[in-house]
């Protein structure tokens, strides 16, 4: 029975359980017999999946988008590790991503990573699939990806005679 009254507190406690997952219980002293029955709901129709959410985005978004077929590619990627999670997992699906690109470039897992966030914030702003932005919990890796440049000494000569002040091509 999903919903059942706690003996030694005499609280309202929901049980809640998903393929895959551990059982999950939530209860409290303040529930009435409703808010437990409204937070049963609440959990069964949260039951949208991050692919289900890909495909949407894919379809609604992405063909507006400059380069789709780049996205289309980068969602080919991220689709593996989505499969059969729901969008309340996605923190712990983005660590998983973490750990198992950790071969790729740090900018390479932000591009995947972003777009994963993209779509838990849809699901939470646009679709109203879920009730908590969980996409903030979703950080992207530091990149370090500097460009350095130095000018030779041809072009740091040139740039002095472009200045107008004479003062300023010393600081060259």
């Amino acid at each position: 029975m999903p919903i059942r009254r706690r003996q030694d507190s005499g609280a309202w406690e929901v049980t809640f359980s998903r393929p895959g997952q551990p059982l999950l219980r939530k209860s409290s002293a303040k529930w009435t017999r409703a808010d437990a029955l409204a937070f049963e709901q609440r959990l069964h129709a949260s039951g949208h999946t991050l692919e289900a959410a890909l495909d949407r985005w894919l379809a609604e978004y992405v063909p507006f988008l400059r380069h789709p077929r780049k996205y289309e590619s980068k969602a080919k990627l991220l689709r593996p590790h989505l499969r059969g999670l729901t969008i309340e997992q996605a923190p712990e699906a983005a660590a998983a991503l973490r750990r198992t690109m950790s071969d790729k470039a740090p900018a390479t897992i932000n591009r995947l990573l972003a777009i994963l966030r993209r779509i838990c914030h849809l699901a939470y702003k646009k679709w109203d699939w879920i009730d908590r932005p969980v996409g903030q919990k979703i950080c992207l890796l530091n990149e370090a990806n500097e460009r350095h440049y130095y000018p030779t000494r041809a072009e740091v000569e040139r740039l002095r005679m472009l200045c107008t002040l004479p003062e300023a091509g010393n600081l060259l």
